[in-house]
This record gives structure tokens, C-alpha cells and sequence, in this order.
């Protein structure tokens, strides 16, 4: 597991920072990445404008992209765009999630994972 590490961002929890040269020498299998919206139409976007630069370089070196966005995330479009729906593999999400957002992520092409409520 490799994290980039960087400048954090207190507010979003997040570490960002201009790594491009770094993240070109590197391989990865799968990554995980949170997103701050997840629109069917304007795709996924995020908040800060370094952190979007690292994420979309990671989503072009990685072989498998897994999103992991709460239902809250969806129908929600932020500042900056990192990609359309359909170029990551894989979004998890909650049960929460609307059923009209869920049909229209779907339709995309995406492969949307629901994960049931815990009992």
C-alpha cells in the first residue's frame, strides 16, 4: 500500500500536493479513491484543485479504479471534475443511495455496488 503523502488539507482530511513526477514511475494493481460528487451527468468530481491533479494521474496508471463515495455523495456535483463515470471500474456505496441517481449511474455503464445496512 503506498500513500502519497503532501500537503493535508484539514478541512477535506486529505493530502495533495503536485506529484507528477513521482507518479509516473509507479504501477498500481487497483486504487481506492473517495470523491466528494458523484453526478450522472457531470461525472466525479472532487473539491480541491491539487488533490483532483493527483487523483487523475492515479486513475490513469492504475489498472482497476474503485471509488468509495457514501449515498450523500450522489447527485452532487463539486468543483473540480476528475472523470466520467464510465472511466472508473467500480463505485461502492451505501444503501441509502436514491433509487432514480442509482438507475442513472447505472445507465452509464458503471458497475455501482450497493452494500446492504448493517443489521
Amino acid at each position: 500500500m503506498i500513500l502519497v503523502g503532501g500537503i493535508l488539507d484539514k478541512k477535506e482530511l486529505s493530502l495533495g500536493n503536485d506529484f507528477s513526477q513521482t507518479l509516473e514511475s509507479l504501477h498500481l494493481d487497483i486504487l481506492f479513491m473517495s470523491v466528494s460528487g458523484v453526478h450522472p451527468q457531470v461525472g466525479l468530481t472532487d473539491q480541491g484543485l491539487s488533490e483532483a491533479r493527483v487523483q487523475k494521474q492515479m486513475c490513469q496508471i492504475a489498472d482497476r479504479t474503485v471509488v468509495l463515495a457514501d449515498s450523500g455523495k450522489f447527485g452532487k456535483a463539486s468543483l473540480v471534475k476528475l472523470c466520467v463515470l464510465n472511466e472508473v471500474d467500480d463505485i461502492i456505496t451505501d444503501s441509502a443511495v436514491d433509487e432514480q441517481i442509482k438507475e442513472a449511474v447505472k445507465q452509464t455503464g458503471v458497475s455501482l455496488h450497493v452494500v446492504p445496512a448493517a443489521e
